[in-house]
């Protein structure tokens, strides 16, 4: 699997996805897992992604519990819903799933994975409080298709 740095995308979204031409293409829902360090899937759900060309992206998101997962696994305030805001940087995306908050963030840094089909974003999570990072693992965020109206 070859991983797409997003400065990349632009020069190279011709050949890579015909349909990608800025950042305004890859507004949309992904679909959100996330897993611990040892790829246990932990959480499930949804992002919902409006990138614009100024390099902000803005959101909501909505994640839960995977079946059968730890609810005892520190994960941070990334179960429930929300909205998001993060930056466009030249080796991917940095959300953050709780803007209003400055002492229990959690943090989504990933890079646009568009071999996969789904094309989407693949990185970290990281729970951070004022003594640092305190949680973390992977996860994936895959573009979900539009239905047709």
């Amino acid at each position: 699997m070859k991983r797409l740095r997003f400065g990349l995308i632009l020069a190279v979204a011709g050949l890579a996805c015909s349909d990608v031409t800025g950042p305004a293409e890859l507004t949309g829902i992904y679909e959100y897992t996330a897993t611990d360090s040892a790829g246990t899937v932990l959480l499930i759900g949804q992002l919902n992604l409006a990138f614009f060309d100024d390099s902000t992206v803005t959101g909501s998101w909505i994640i839960d519990w995977a079946p059968d997962a730890d609810q005892n696994t520190v994960v941070g305030p990334q179960v429930g819903e929300g909205s998001l805001r993060g930056l466009l940087a030249a080796d991917g995306v940095v959300l953050d799933l709780n803007p209003n908050v400055a002492d229990d963030n959690v943090f989504l840094s990933g890079a646009f994975d568009l071999e996969s089909l789904p094309p989407g974003l693949v990185g970290e999570w990281t729970h951070s409080t004022l003594i640092g990072p305190i949680a973390a693992g992977r996860f994936t965020a895959s573009s979900m298709p539009l239905l047709p109206d």
